[in-house]
């Protein structure tokens, strides 16, 4: 089916979400030349901890917005800086952290 041709913009008046997929625009991850291989760009690990590629391990929410927080404890992560003299990372864990490894800088 060629849905260029046909002027197919909107997938879902025709096709129905998979369960538990993310919202937004389906071109956004998906092409009208085949559904998978999706792409998209991800700057994290997708096997970060236990996630395994998981989406939902990092992403439970829809829309999929995350914080280092849905896995690790806040309260934890702060005295620990907090004790190596490091303050203020609330939102910040990416600047030192940016591929999820202990000992990026």
């Amino acid at each position: 089916f060629n849905h260029q041709a046909a002027g197919a913009t909107d997938c879902q008046a025709c096709h129905t979400r998979p369960a538990n997929h993310f919202s937004g625009q389906c071109s956004q991850c998906h092409s009208t030349n085949a559904w998978k291989p999706a792409n998209f760009n991800h700057s994290f690990p997708l096997n970060h901890g236990d996630a395994n590629g998981q989406c939902s391990k990092c992403h439970p929410n829809d829309p999929p917005k995350w914080t280092c927080y849905t896995c690790h404890d806040q309260n934890k992560l702060v005295q620990k800086h907090n004790d190596e003299g490091i303050g203020n990372i609330d939102g910040r864990c990416l600047e030192c952290h940016a591929n999820g490894d202990k000992g990026d800088d």
